[in-house]
């Protein structure tokens, strides 16, 4: 039934015609030229890695919550579904939020949002050992997640150029659903050594670590509202970005001037 919401809404986009560029050459050559522009773009970097650190070390506490449920708060089936329902209500809660004001406010300020949110629902998650603390904290994660998500989704499809949306996605997209697996396996086994709740505290405290150090550096956040797409950058060897590539990791064009320059840009 969620699924035939979601083709329902689709169905009533409006749509409109872009033009493609196709790529001369196909094979290693796209991608190594995928990632020169992925890395020559300072919002996208900070999208695929800040995202990679938020999925590796918070999303693992989505599948320990059986565990928390079991070992730590020592509850049964019905109050483990209560606690596993709290992160929807924070999601369904944040998406309610964002739909009101998402769009008042910049996707900068609502990844730092996010992240802070959600680091320190995982933090809670792992310091507070009683099951009322635990559905708090499973409420903050889902809506933290939901907001981050948000933000750093729209800033990727809002950032890349058309040319190069189908690869710097596929990156995007191998970087979250790789992370997700391999912290999960990391933070199990580690769970079985010391305890879950120590180790979903320390994933938690490098969350807030993460949180702090990117409120502190906003001019580097604001690189997630940058919407001038340079449409080429030069590889040299090994696929790094020539001198002749945009200076994006310097300054932000003046993306008025630049549409002007090219009047047949989207």
């Amino acid at each position: 039934m969620s699924f035939v919401a979601v083709l329902v809404a689709m169905g009533l986009i409006n749509t409109r015609s872009v033009a493609v560029e196709h790529p001369d050459h196909a094979g290693a050559g796209t991608i190594r030229e995928g990632l020169g522009y992925l890395r020559a773009h300072r919002g996208l970097v900070l999208a695929v890695v800040v995202v990679s650190i938020v999925v590796f070390l918070g999303n693992p506490v989505i599948p320990l919550s059986v565990v928390f449920a079991h070992d730590v708060y020592e509850v049964g089936a019905l109050a483990y579904g209560v606690l596993t329902a709290a992160l929807g209500v924070g999601a369904v809660s944040a998406a309610v939020l964002l739909g009101a004001f998402g769009d008042d406010r910049h996707r900068a300020q609502l990844a730092a949002t996010g992240i802070s949110v959600f680091a320190v629902g995982v933090f809670l998650m792992g310091l507070v050992p009683v099951y009322a603390g635990g559905i708090v904290a499973m409420v903050a994660i889902g809506a933290g997640y939901l907001t981050l998500a948000s933000a750093f989704n729209t800033s990727i499809q809002a950032i890349v150029a058309e040319r190069f949306r189908g690869r710097v996605l596929s990156i995007y997209g191998m970087a979250v659903t790789g992370a997700f697996p391999l912290g999960a396996l990391l933070q199990g086994v580690v769970a079985d050594a010391v305890g879950v709740r120590w180790t979903v505290a320390v994933a938690g405290a490098l969350l807030v670590v993460l949180a702090v150090w990117l409120l502190r550096r906003p001019r580097l956040m604001a690189a997630l509202d940058d919407r001038s797409h340079p449409a080429h950058v030069g590889l040299g060897p090994g696929g790094l970005p020539t001198a002749a590539a945009p200076d994006v990791l310097r300054r932000a064009p003046d993306v008025s001037s630049a549409r002007r320059s090219r009047p047949n840009a989207p």
